[in-house]
């Protein structure tokens, strides 16, 4: 009996699985607003210490190259020839490029920031110190460094504390109270938040970042300490001008915000005058003053990734699983949104997670779906 009852549930979960793949097929279909989709590159993901290390990219500013990393190294992709070009071994967590395409940012598996020139990649241009693990975590997300408009200078997250690095020079300066360094200079304290998203604006006037106060003891035996408290905010380079545009005050009075709810993919819409942002399961754009924020669109999903079109006119939503605890979906869908939040449509659909979105020119786009980076054009 116990044979047969073991065979019954191998069954019954084989059967499970059949059904979920054809649902899947029944479910992914290419929609019409996709012209073409070309495969780009398929890296490998490995496991490291912590943490499962997927492969990352970043285009360059004039769209003919790709920068590409996984478990085999770094490597430079050119678009129209497909010609790969090996630069260095090793593993990144992040990595972007400057606005003139000159030089790479890159966080390397031991943690540390680096400026690396293309033209000379054994060459390390610039250097920091080691990042936290919690920093690390940060570091996943491509929001975690950001150059500023000229190039010269690279904010970025370690341990907890929001960093500008002037490259050119030796110095940098600490944007945070959060345990704030030796010789750094402490320019506005952030009053015990702790940033982990961080967005120069387009003109170099601001800084955007994301990030959450740190608990506090309250005294009181039933709630020992107080809510953490999400928020968005923005300051000048310099550390002035420091105020908080999005918080819990914008979300209706409710007391507290879910961890899975706390503000995530932030990003400067094209001409700088606005920010939109994920936050408490509703898309949200505000102004760089802290004006007229609003909530643009309730999807039914969370929201993993936003990315602004070239124009402006809308943004690209990348949609994961369920709130709360739910089970995969059969697709993946990548939406578009406009900016207002009046419409939105399903521009297509993957097998697996749509991540890293970066728009080419108005009617291309790059994207992983799984460990495959794809080029898709758009009708």
């Amino acid at each position: 009996m116990k044979r047969w009852g073991w065979l019954a549930f191998v069954g019954s979960i084989t059967a499970g699985l059949i059904v979920q793949a054809i649902w899947k097929d029944a479910y992914l279909q290419t929609p019409s607003h996709v012209r073409e989709k070309v495969r780009v590159a398929t890296g490998k993901a490995e496991m490291g210490e912590y943490e499962i290390r997927d492969p990352r990219y970043d285009l360059s500013p004039d769209g003919r190259t790709v920068a590409f990393t996984d478990a085999k190294g770094l490597w430079l992709i050119a678009l129209e020839s497909g010609q790969q070009q090996l630069l260095r071994s090793g593993w990144y967590h992040t990595l972007q490029w400057s606005p003139t395409g000159e030089k790479l940012a890159l966080v390397e598996s031991d943690r540390s920031l680096v400026i690396m020139d293309v033209k000379t990649p054994s060459a390390r241009l610039h250097r920091q110190s080691v990042l936290s693990r919690y920093a690390l975590r940060a570091s996943y997300s491509p929001c975690a460094l950001s150059w500023s408009p000229d190039g010269k200078r690279v904010a970025w997250i370690r341990e907890g504390k929001l960093v500008i690095s002037d490259i050119e020079r030796v110095g940098e300066l600490v944007v945070s109270s959060v345990e704030p360094g030796g010789t750094d200079q402490e320019a506005e304290a952030l009053g015990g938040f702790t940033p982990y998203e961080v967005q120069w604006s387009p003109d170099g006037q601001y800084i955007a970042f994301t990030g959450t106060t740190l608990p506090a003891p309250t005294g009181n035996k039933r709630r020992p300490y107080t809510w953490r408290e999400p928020k968005v905010g923005v300051v000048k380079p310099d550390g002035s001008g420091l105020r908080f545009i999005l918080s819990r005050s914008n979300l209706s009075g409710i007391k507290s915000v879910p961890m899975e709810a706390f503000p995530y993919s932030l990003r400067w819409s094209p001409d700088g005058n606005r920010l939109a942002v994920f936050f408490n399961f509703k898309v949200w754009t505000v102004s760089r003053e802290g004006s007229s924020p609003r909530a643009v669109w309730t999807p039914q999903a969370r929201i993993t990734e936003l990315c602004w079109s070239p124009d402006g006119t809308g943004l690209l939503c990348m949609i994961g699983r369920a709130h709360g605890i739910a089970p995969p979906p059969p697709v993946y869908p990548l939406y578009w949104l406009s900016a207002d939040g009046k419409a939105h449509r399903i521009l297509m659909e993957e097998k697996e997670p749509i991540r890293e979105v970066r728009w080419r020119r108005q009617d291309e786009i790059l994207y992983f779906s799984g460990n495959t980076l794809w080029l898709v054009k758009l009708k």
